[in-house]
């Protein structure tokens, strides 16, 4: 049963969308700016509406949260060949939800791997229920350079994951997994699990994807200045 998987792994990817869905969602997405992260496409595309409220996503949100939900933000990633990775984070960091409360679902529009720059993230992580922010005196000033326009926190500011000495060596609490998906999946992560990704290091691959954030009902959540994040009704 996937939520075992979730209480103890804090990520898991369900098969939802089929072959007709996607070649659908993949003409759709042609009409946006694919030059940097789209915000809120959900207000512009109809289709994208629909798919926030689609049911087979919502019951099993449901079933994670633990209550009914209501959609605060979407938007799509592009990462054609060449593009660099997200920094490690977590997204209770932007969110500033309760534990257990929030999810982030990222639905799989091109087949991903490690090469293509796939999300890896520290399994268990999210059980600590702790959010890991580095120093500010950690911070990559000239990666931060990179981020793409209006997303200041993609990468420069990643998470510090924890862990201790063991014989001298410093290892790492969490281990670290790169995860694999195919077009129509769905990757759910919970919101205080760490996780990222590296560059797209193929040649002809990208990796799209339509991610959307569900919060319960009735919980705080900050709306943020870059994201402007907004309650969106899913049960329409």
């Amino acid at each position: 049963m996937y939520i075992d998987n979730w209480k103890t792994k804090g990520l898991i990817i369900e098969s939802i969308f089929d072959t007709e869905e996607m070649n659908e969602l993949r003409l759709e997405i042609d009409k946006f700016d694919q030059s940097i992260p789209y915000k809120n496409p959900h207000i512009e595309s109809k289709l994208c509406d629909k798919i926030v409220c689609d049911d087979r996503i919502l019951k099993i949100v449901e079933t994670l949260i633990g209550s009914k939900v209501d959609a605060i933000q979407t938007w799509l990633y592009f990462k054609p060949p060449g593009e660099l990775g997200r920094d490690i984070h977590q997204d209770s960091f932007y969110l500033h939800g309760d534990w257990g409360k929030a999810l982030n679902a990222s639905i799989t529009i091109d087949d991903f791997d490690e090469e293509n720059g796939g999300m890896y993230y520290y399994e268990g992580s999210h059980r600590d229920k702790y959010v890991y922010p580095i120093p500010d005196n950690w911070k990559d000033e000239e990666r931060i350079k990179t981020n793409p326009e209006g997303f200041s926190n993609e990468r420069g500011k990643p998470n510090w994951i924890p862990g201790s000495y063991i014989g001298g060596e410093w290892v790492e609490k969490y281990n670290k997994v790169f995860t694999t998906g195919k077009s129509g999946d769905v990757v759910f992560i919970h919101s205080h699990v760490l996780h990222g990704s590296d560059e797209n290091k193929s040649k002809d691959k990208w990796r799209r994807s339509y991610i959307i954030s569900y919060i319960a009902k009735n919980f705080y959540y900050n709306k943020g200045t870059e994201m402007d994040r907004k309650l969106i009704n899913v049960y329409r």
